[in-house]
């Protein structure tokens, strides 16, 4: 049986996967960009960062799809790329490597053992909104501070995103970021970076272990994921008639 059949190709399927590449770089990837020059990260650095995420997400999606036959994407989220903005700068490159890392695993092990559908259970969804309320309205409220700095540009597309979500949800943020870009073009913002020489892919991080970076990213970041990604990816695909696989009890 094949695993795709060219009929299920469609204009919407087409431009799903294009919200989807937009919203999952469009406000993360900036976030992290920002995150990582505060930091004081290296171009090096930064472009293996970007790398691996996207390679990482783009093979661990595709299996998942294929693997589940649902649609499912991995990728940054704006408010872990958002927690990272504070807890990143003041902590060594590598210790925020082994806290990823720490991170990783404390997902992997409430996953495989079953616990995530009981803490979620147990976990107040108020919390959980306002722990992300909290991250995320710095960056709304930066917006009256952006505007002042260049009205031509934030304002037409604020007038056009905030009444989209309300008229043409499926629309308002690509034609946002296709009227931001158009205004960004034609005031020349675009600046042309300079070349490169050096290998622009994975640079190898040995990871160091900080107890201090375990309770500043890994912890919040674990906590970011599970109830402002997982939570409502979930509630996403029930909704739309996938249901997961509850896992196997031993």
């Amino acid at each position: 049986m094949s695993l795709f059949a060219w009929r299920d190709l469609s204009p919407s399927v087409v431009l799903a996967a294009v919200l989807a590449l937009l919203v999952g770089y469009s406000g993360p990837f900036l976030i992290i960009v920002h995150a990582a020059q505060s930091a004081g990260l290296s171009a090096s650095q930064l472009g293996s960062w970007v790398w691996a995420i996207s390679v990482g997400s783009g093979v661990a999606g595709l299996w998942l799809s294929l693997r589940w036959k649902m649609p499912v994407i991995t990728a940054w989220s704006t408010p872990g790329a958002a927690l990272l903005l504070a807890a990143l700068p003041g902590t060594p490159y590598p210790a925020a490597v082994g806290a990823f890392l720490a991170s990783a695993l404390l997902i992997t092990l409430i996953g495989v053992t079953g616990l995530f559908d009981r803490l979620m259970r147990h976990f107040p969804a108020a919390l959980a909104a306002a722990m992300l309320g909290g991250i995320l309205f710095r960056f709304v409220a930066e917006l009256a501070g952006a505007a002042a700095q260049n009205a031509l540009l934030v304002v037409p597309m604020a007038l056009l995103f905030f009444p989209g979500r309300r008229f043409f949800p499926r629309y308002a943020l690509p034609l946002a970021i296709v009227l931001g870009l158009t205004i960004a073009a034609g005031q020349g913002l675009f600046v042309p970076a300079a070349a490169s020489h050096g290998a622009s892919g994975p640079l190898w991080t040995t990871p160091q272990w900080s107890w201090s970076a375990f309770g500043n990213i890994a912890l919040p970041l674990t906590l970011v994921a599970l109830t402002g990604q997982f939570m409502p990816g979930m509630a996403v695909l029930n909704a739309s008639g996938y249901h997961l696989p509850k896992p196997a009890r031993r």
